[in-house]
């Protein structure tokens, strides 16, 4: 990657946690140290954040993209969302329709896409308690609301146990 690519890739990752801090009030940062896996963003709680600007973007690429955020995110147990942009356009996201199926989440059928605002009302209107956390299983969803933790397991069905 040159030089020049990399310096429009942080332009586009800073870009993109200022927008996110816009929107939903989060202190969203740019990861400074980053390694092959790790989101692009931090400071969205559940997410993991992977940014691409390039010039020219075609729909292959896309999936390319959203495929990557999916396997971050299952490997920090987080919801994937892809943020990119064509050089003199706005940003786009895109993140699983089904929020709380990562088996689901692979393919890109099950997307949806739109603007940053969109996915920030997303964000905002989960404040249900939905976490996916390393519980029993890799991806456990749990729902936490009146009556205790409600634990979704891909290989188990739902159980509740009692706050």
């Amino acid at each position: 990657m040159s030089g020049m690519s990399r310096r429009k890739g942080k332009a586009g990752e800073r870009e993109v946690a200022a927008l996110i801090r816009d929107v939903t009030g989060l202190d969203c940062q740019r990861r400074v140290r980053q390694h092959d896996g790790d989101s692009d963003l931090l400071g969205v709680p559940g997410w993991s954040i992977e940014v691409k600007r390039y010039g020219q973007v075609g729909r292959a690429d896309i999936i390319k993209w959203y495929r990557q955020a999916v396997e971050q995110a299952k490997a920090e147990f987080e919801r994937p969302v892809l943020f990119y942009r064509r050089d003199k356009d706005s940003w786009r996201a895109v993140w699983p329709m089904k929020l709380d199926d990562p088996e689901s989440w692979a393919s890109y059928i099950y997307t949806v896409e739109g603007t940053v605002e969109a996915w920030a009302n997303v964000v905002m209107e989960m404040g249900d308690g939905i976490q996916i956390g390393r519980a029993g299983s890799p991806f456990c969803i749990q729902r936490i609301g009146e009556g205790g933790v409600f634990e979704v397991r891909p290989d188990e069905g739902a159980r509740h146990e009692p706050s």
